[in-house]
């Protein structure tokens, strides 16, 4: 019933404030005596102007009509109305147009008033009322449902983190939880008009607290692919034998088949994703700092031509200390051709099964198959990880 009341009563106001404002100005000089807002003569407002009043005057009768709990009669309306009116004026005392609003929410309840042949006498020192004192450790914050309706002004402590004082994310207030509004820092967003003064806003939200201990569960982990069949294989293209394609390649390097895994091993799990495009960026380059080569090593290795050893950190590769380099390989740094080659979708998913499957790949630019891998010379478009790992 109060529900039902405090709509109709809304349908009202709102009705109400529609007639009031074309006449607003004229009104407000008619009852300069109810009213501090002594330039009011000199005040030419805009259609903008008015807007922005009819909106903070719309913001009282929404504060209004979540919060009235008395009955129909007239007194009792108006009392909640002023209540509202100063609740509203609570929030932002500071505002730089303080004077005006405070000058049309009088004239505008006056009004109100009037058209229900009542004299309410209502004037802007009515509005006033004397701060609380407050402890500055505590924090008053308003409570809203799911909805955004209001719920209750409630008071809480703030609390130290890092010796700043902070506001708690999610509070409990009797058997209901509220998680603090976001987006809106320490103000909240009413039609469009930010108020800097009003408390920060917590909405309602549903969880479970245990209030016992629980002995838990393990971690969830992603389910583990069971291991890769490679002797499940067939072809994709032209085969000389069951499981073996023809390489025979045709004028742009392509083989005339492919070998790839069977849709039923493909079946049993992917443990990359399942990319199709790939771009020819060349080799990469060492990881680690690269050292000349001592006499002796130079000597020993000279039928590799090689000019530079890359050293690993302990058990960066298992056992392996390191890596020779030639100038041919430095040369080959980042040296692709740039372009993309796109894959069929077997082979794709076979990658995806199996990443280590395929020790070359196609570039359909430079004609030819290149290594995958560590040190392969693609990676998958759009990322930097490396075709083959």
């Amino acid at each position: 019933m109060i529900r039902e009341l405090n709509d109709k009563l809304k349908t009202a106001l709102l009705k109400n404030l529609a007639e009031y404002m074309p006449s607003c100005k004229e009104s407000l000089v008619r009852n300069i005596h109810m009213h501090t807002f002594k330039e009011v003569e000199l005040w030419y407002p805009t259609a903008e102007d008015l807007m922005s009043l009819e909106t903070v005057v719309g913001y009282i009768i929404d504060i209004f009509a979540n919060s009235y709990k008395g009955g129909d009669s007239l007194g009792d309306v108006a009392t909640g109305l002023v209540d509202a009116a100063k609740k509203e004026r609570a929030y932002s005392a500071t505002v730089p147009d303080r004077e005006l609003w405070d000058a049309v929410i009088v004239d505008f309840l006056n009004f109100w008033a009037s058209k229900r042949c009542m004299d309410l006498g209502l004037y802007t020192k009515d509005l006033l009322t004397e701060p609380v004192p407050r402890n500055p450790h505590m924090q008053l914050i308003e409570l809203y449902t799911k909805e955004l309706e209001y719920v209750a002004t409630v008071e809480i402590p703030k609390f130290l983190v890092v010796g700043i004082e902070v506001l708690p994310r999610v509070i409990l207030w009797g058997s209901r939880f509220f998680m603090i509004g976001r987006g809106y820092g320490g103000s909240m967003l009413y039609n469009g008009i930010y108020y800097a003064d009003r408390p920060p806003f917590y909405v309602e939200c549903f969880t479970y607290a245990s209030m016992t201990e629980s002995p838990g569960l393990p971690r969830w982990e992603p389910p583990k692919p069971l291991p890769v069949d490679r002797d499940a294989v067939t072809v994709v293209g032209k085969a000389v034998a069951p499981g073996e394609p023809d390489t025979t390649p045709d004028a742009r390097g392509q083989h005339a088949g492919y070998v790839v895994l069977t849709p039923a091993e493909r079946a049993k799990g992917f443990v990359r994703p399942v990319r199709t495009t790939y771009t020819h960026v060349g080799a990469p380059g060492p990881r680690f700092e690269l050292r000349d080569l001592a006499p002796e090593e130079v000597e020993r290795y000279a039928a590799y031509h090689y000019i530079k050893f890359e050293a690993y950190p302990e058990g960066f590769k298992g056992s392996a200390t390191g890596r020779f380099w030639t100038q041919k390989d430095l040369d080959a740094i980042n040296k692709g051709c740039g372009q993309t080659t796109t894959m069929g979708t077997a082979i794709a998913e076979t990658y995806a099964r199996d990443p280590g499957f395929y020790g070359s790949t196609l570039c359909v630019t430079c004609e030819k198959h290149l290594p995958v891998g560590e040190q392969g010379e693609f990676v998958w478009e759009g990322t930097n990880e490396r075709v083959g790992t």
